[in-house]
């Protein structure tokens, strides 16, 4: 659903060697790209798991505590515990705080308009103070969209990164401030 609208996905399955190829996902921590090493022994969410949740099946695999979550995600696929339906501009179905989130292929990619912000705020209100948050907005209107509210969170203590790849792509990695006093 989405604006109370059902919409129809088509199917998206990456896998995390997948993401690496493309460079979202790397083996060992080597820039500001979210690495494999970085994530065992975290709480980590997708956001935008995809149709079948593949990148956080493989990494359950991998004995990473991953969850995830998409608007596209299958029935089937959401019957699995650690995936669920759901959009980011509305909701996060997962109770708890997650050590890093990251949606790397989704809406926040492309732009979501007016649901920018409800969207983001969703994302990081799943974070753990000192959390981090990684996306690929591909798209310039995607980055100025959501600048703002990066810029946001940096002015209360975030630390922001953005490392280019594959031409002008970026992947920002957005650390959340600590825990204040």
């Amino acid at each position: 659903m989405r604006g109370g609208k059902e919409e129809v996905f088509s199917e998206t399955n990456r896998t995390v060697a997948e993401q690496q190829k493309r460079g979202f996902l790397s083996e060992k921590p080597s820039s500001n790209v979210l690495s494999l090493e970085e994530l065992r022994g975290k709480k980590v969410l997708d956001l935008a798991a995809g149709t079948q949740g593949q990148t956080v099946r493989d990494l359950r695999k991998l004995n990473i505590e991953a969850n995830g979550m998409d608007i596209a995600l299958s029935e089937q696929a959401a019957q699995a515990g650690h995936l669920r339906r759901a959009d980011l501009a509305t909701t996060v179905p997962f109770k708890g705080q997650f050590d890093i989130a990251f949606e790397l292929y989704g809406g926040l990619s492309y732009g979501l308009g007016k649901q920018t912000g409800p969207a983001f705020r969703n994302a990081v209100s799943q974070l753990r103070p000192g959390g981090t948050l990684y996306l690929s907005p591909l798209s310039k209107n995607a980055q100025a969209d959501l600048l703002p509210f990066v810029e946001e969170v940096v002015r209360r203590g975030g630390k922001l990164t953005r490392t280019t790849f594959h031409g002008e792509d970026e992947v920002w990695r957005l650390v959340m401030p600590p825990e204040q006093p």
